[in-house]
């Protein structure tokens, strides 16, 4: 055999072994990666029933309680950029602004999944980027013993002189807390909305580092009530404590209870974009957002049609506030700077 047929030769045999090995190599499971800013316990039941049920591995990455969702959105911006690659297939987020935002900033992949055809208008994005598969209220719950007979029942009593020192609210720099307070600058404008909070700082209303630490003040008595999500009063009541809730500013001329939808998006540029999209039509689907209302996170289903789940309100028991989120996306910056400045002077 002449020289000049070894090269060949030897080229064929590493071909050969390569084929052989990657013949011998088990393939790679399907997998997706769930970015999420849904507490901890509720996002991994939850994807274990997607695995379940799809065989699909779900790679969960969290947040902590502090940073719910900021450092998340900060984190898919950064994996945005140009000249980077996303590491996220899925968003599955409890704060509807940031998916505003995340949307405006092209982070977001339009994507009409058909599990979201009969999902009311209001709890979608036109534009395709979101859908929502639950929804939480932003309640005022009470220590009942610590009221008696008396009655709270509107943000404005936060800063009311006959509860001075006895309210709470979550710091709102990250959380449903941050966005709560944008959309309620937005709903009453920039300086009524100041002087309601200075006036609330300065009545001794205390700044929890969350809303599930604030509802386990109220719950054993520290506090007598505070804003939080339908979902800590649900954890409280289970654990027997003396709690009740109160959903705010139910009069016609006032402002409503706010309700921020959990959102589901699929990340523009997902490296798995078929396993994104099987995962999106499974969060939602009825089935799922029937077991979400009916597990411990205790969302207010979406659509009409879905049975609430043990102790959930129906969405149609209460007034609810008109929230445009994108609009109120605009205020994050003024709360965060105000809260800066009122919280160094206290």
């Amino acid at each position: 055999m002449g020289r000049r047929a070894w090269p060949f030769l030897l080229l064929a045999a590493l071909l050969g072994a390569g084929l052989w090995l990657a013949l011998r190599r088990p393939p790679e499971g399907p997998s997706v990666t769930l970015y999420t800013s849904v507490d901890e316990e509720i996002a991994q039941d939850f994807a274990r029933r997607f695995e379940a049920e799809s065989g699909v591995r779900v790679d969960l990455v969290g947040d902590t309680e502090a940073a719910k969702t900021v450092g998340l959105a900060n984190r898919l911006l950064e994996e945005g950029a140009p000249g980077k690659a996303p590491r996220a297939d899925v968003f599955w987020n409890n704060e509807p602004m940031w998916a505003e935002r995340l949307a405006e900033r092209g982070i977001l992949q339009a994507y009409a999944s058909p599990s979201a055809a009969d999902i009311p208008a209001e709890w979608k994005d036109p534009g395709g980027r979101w859908a929502a598969n639950g929804l939480r209220a932003r309640i005022l719950i009470v220590h009942a013993p610590s009221l008696g007979d008396r009655k709270v029942s509107s943000y404005r009593d936060l800063a009311g002189p006959s509860w001075t020192g006895r309210a709470s609210l979550a710091r709102p720099v990250a959380g449903t807390t941050l966005s709560h307070m944008a959309a309620l600058r937005e709903a009453l404008g920039a300086g009524p909305f100041e002087a309601w909070f200075r006036a609330m700082a300065a009545n001794g209303t205390s700044f929890a580092s969350g809303n599930g630490s604030l509802a386990r003040e109220v719950g054993r008595g520290a506090r007598a009530f505070g804003f939080t999500d339908t979902d800590d009063f649900a954890a409280r009541k289970v654990a027997g404590e003396p709690v009740e809730r109160v959903f705010p500013d139910q009069g016609e001329k006032e402002v409503g209870t706010f309700v921020l939808p959990v959102t589901v998006s699929v990340v523009r540029g997902a490296p798995h974009p078929g396993n994104a999209r099987r995962l999106a039509d499974w969060l939602l689907s009825p089935s799922t957002e029937a077991a979400l209302s009916a597990s411990s996170y205790a969302s207010i289903p979406v659509r009409p049609g879905t049975r609430p789940g043990p102790g959930v309100a129906d969405l149609a028991s209460f007034r609810r506030a008109k929230v445009d989120w994108a609009a109120a996306g605009k205020n994050v910056d003024a709360v965060l700077d105000l809260t800066t400045e009122v919280m160094r002077g206290k």
